[in-house]
């Protein structure tokens, strides 16, 4: 993780910058700070001040609400390499209300938002590109919150693991069971019972951390049913 990078090549290659000119990403690169962090490190806390835009490079980033009493608090989002943060806050020049923290070694680029917004009032397809993204978080909430107050924890989790990456029917918990637990709304033991009902009911198989999909379909009619 000591490697100097590149920050303006990462960003012609990231979703959210892809359509930016070189130049821009020039621009953006001179006045960025790269964040180098260890496993529990914050890269900010609630309440600080939104200053820009932050975009994983290595890692993985937890958003999180703090909740006395709990490891993980409310986990709202988890950020991986190739995704990009922090741009709602900013734009409303809002403190963050969430504590962002590296699960493991982590690399993370920081972005200023005055730079930031010099572009977007200049290149609409920028600007058009960041209201969309802004617009898929404010959806991706919404969903969630609708999922928590509506779907069981057996359905929660069947769409949980219908959204992992698969090779063939197998899949992995890549985080621990209390974080997957604090992401769905669960608690542990709910998200083991719910684990231990759906391999009951022979939709998967589990070996510690490997998921196999059983029953694809039947997943599928799970999550579907308070659609």
């Amino acid at each position: 993780m000591n490697k100097k990078l590149d920050v303006c090549e990462l960003l012609i290659r990231a979703p959210l910058f892809s359509s930016l000119s070189r130049d821009w990403c020039e621009i953006l690169a001179k006045s960025a700070k790269v964040h180098r962090l260890l496993k529990n490190q914050f890269l900010y806390r609630r309440g600080e001040t939104a200053t820009g835009i932050y975009f994983v490079v290595v890692g993985q980033i937890k958003a999180s609400i703090p909740v006395e009493r709990s490891r993980h608090g409310k986990v709202i989002e988890i950020f991986e390499a190739g995704d990009s943060f922090g741009e709602t806050l900013m734009l409303l020049n809002h403190p963050h209300i969430v504590d962002a923290q590296a699960l493991d070694g982590s690399v993370v680029i920081w972005l200023d938002k005055g730079e930031i917004e010099h572009i977007l009032s200049l290149d609409a397809e920028f600007a058009l590109k960041m209201l969309k993204n802004v617009s898929f978080r404010f959806e991706t909430l919404l969903r969630d919150i609708e999922t928590m107050s509506t779907h069981s924890a057996s359905e929660r989790v069947a769409g949980y693991l219908l959204k992992q990456p698969r090779q063939g029917r197998q899949t992995k918990l890549k985080f621990s069971k209390c974080l997957i637990a604090s992401r769905l709304g669960l608690k542990a033991e709910s998200l083991s019972r719910a684990l231990q009902r759906l391999t009951k009911d022979h939709l998967i198989s589990v070996q510690g951390a490997q998921v196999e999909i059983l029953n694809e379909q039947g997943l599928l009619l799970l999550n579907q049913s308070k659609h």
